[in-house]
């Protein structure tokens, strides 16, 4: 079996348009400058999500809130972390079938359990 690495970051990072294309150089440099930026791009796909879904307890923290408002909030991120969860697993599983391995929906899936042990190491429940 013979699987084949997706990435449409890199896709999006390789040049496109014919006239570059056409300049061997140009296009060398260009594939050089996007493996440079490719892992700052994985790296920002990795903490986004724990960015993003910590911002509500950040407020909390900083500001008195009953527990009730937190405890809602908290079940209603669990349960979109868990539906982000399920779409990226789902998405990654069916590209392995097709034998293709789907480097963003692995990225995303670390990045969003290294956001939920965050979120929780950083803000626990009061």
């Amino acid at each position: 079996m013979k699987y084949t690495i997706y990435s449409k970051m890199m896709i999006d990072l390789t040049p496109s348009s014919p006239r570059i294309v056409r300049h061997i150089f140009l296009c060398r440099v260009w594939r050089v400058i996007s493996w440079v930026l490719l892992p700052l791009a994985y790296l920002g796909a990795l903490f986004a999500p724990g960015v993003v879904l910590s911002t509500p307890f950040e407020i909390f923290h900083t500001h008195s809130v009953s527990s009730l408002v937190y405890w809602v909030t908290a079940v209603l991120m669990g349960i979109l972390i868990l539906w982000m969860l399920y779409r990226t697993a789902l998405t990654g599983l069916l590209s392995f079938r097709r034998h293709v391995i789907h480097v963003e929906a692995i990225v995303f899936f670390i990045g969003l359990v290294f956001a939920v042990v965050v979120i929780v190491w950083i803000f626990p429940p009061k």
